[in-house]
């Protein structure tokens, strides 16, 4: 699978149509029933992708040294986003995942030849919920920091 293929072309989107767009296109890939959508991921575990997580996932702050409140419509992660589903089903080459333990317990699958992240978070019934997604500085340390002393626990 080439994930270049799925990239979304959003050069003939005028910047003041941007969010529909990409709201649009979040609720066709993943929003299927209502306010949420379901799907498997690569274990066979049922992810759920609520509307309401589009503002986190898909935006990012003016500038992470003063704020971390979400202002921003980041590009890259609209592109991305079809990037998701393959990613999370276990269908992309040289991909994995890991149990990460913090306040919360979190699924983070990677693809580092991309650069690309996905981060799902444990719901109280076992089922996981789509949290973010976005493309980072295409740097093993960066998942080395984000990995360390966590279980990686699936790789294609």
């Amino acid at each position: 699978m080439n994930l270049n293929d799925l990239l979304l072309d959003l050069s003939n989107i005028p910047e003041n149509e941007l969010e529909n767009f990409a709201r649009a296109k979040y609720r066709e890939i993943y929003v299927t029933s209502g306010n949420r959508g379901v799907m498997n991921c690569h274990d066979g575990d049922e992810v759920i992708f609520w509307e309401s997580r589009f503002d986190h996932a898909f935006y990012t702050p003016k500038n992470w040294r003063e704020t971390s409140v979400k202002q921003v419509l980041d590009k890259r992660r609209i592109e991305r986003m079809a990037w998701i589903r393959p990613l999370i089903c276990g269908d992309v080459p040289n991909s994995a995942c890991w149990i990460i333990n913090e306040n919360l317990v979190k699924r983070m699958y990677a693809v580092a030849s991309k650069g690309y992240l996905v981060w799902l978070e444990l719901k109280r019934d076992g089922s996981w919920q789509f949290s973010s997604a976005y493309a980072y500085v295409a740097d093993i340390s960066y998942i080395y920091k984000q990995t360390r002393g966590q279980s990686q626990i699936w790789k294609k």
